[in-house]
């Protein structure tokens, strides 16, 4: 399936997997193939994600190799291209439990912290706050909230 994807595909992503394939690169471990896709413009769901571990490591090493990898992105670039801006109004109209069109900061820590899993600590989580522009009262808009979440992704 690999010869589906364009040359230039092929080679960003055979980057991307060396990447994130740490000490060997023979092999990417498991957790980084959420990271990894989201490198390369894709944003699966956990299924997604549980369809190619199932697929790629049914003897449960807890790696992929760098062919069952660029099968498995050719085969789920048209369901993993998502539109990050459509996700995160999702989020934040999940977080807005009052529907009044605003998350106070304490909030948006929050939503960092439960969807950050890519491990970023305090200090980076603040980092990201400081770049909405909160109102007068501590509150953030979708338009700042966009700001914050497209610099995470």
């Amino acid at each position: 399936m690999a010869d589906i994807l364009a040359s230039e595909q092929t080679s960003e992503f055979s980057e991307v997997f060396h990447l994130y394939s740490q000490n060997s690169q023979d092999s990417l471990p498991i957790s980084k193939l959420p990271s990894a896709m989201k490198s390369i413009g894709l944003f699966p769901k956990q299924s997604h994600i549980n369809e190619i571990v199932n697929k790629t490591d049914p003897e449960g090493s807890g790696f992929i190799t760098l062919p069952d990898f660029l099968n498995s992105m050719s085969s789920h670039l048209d369901c993993c291209w998502a539109n990050p801006e459509d996700e995160i109004k999702e989020t934040f109209e999940f977080f807005d439990e009052n529907d009044d069109g605003l998350l106070s900061i304490t909030e948006v820590r929050e939503v960092l912290k439960k969807t950050a899993d890519s491990g970023l600590n305090d200090e980076e989580i603040e980092n990201l706050v400081r770049k909405g522009n909160c109102d007068e009262e501590g509150n953030i808009n979708l338009e700042e909230f966009k700001k914050i979440f497209l610099d995470f992704y």
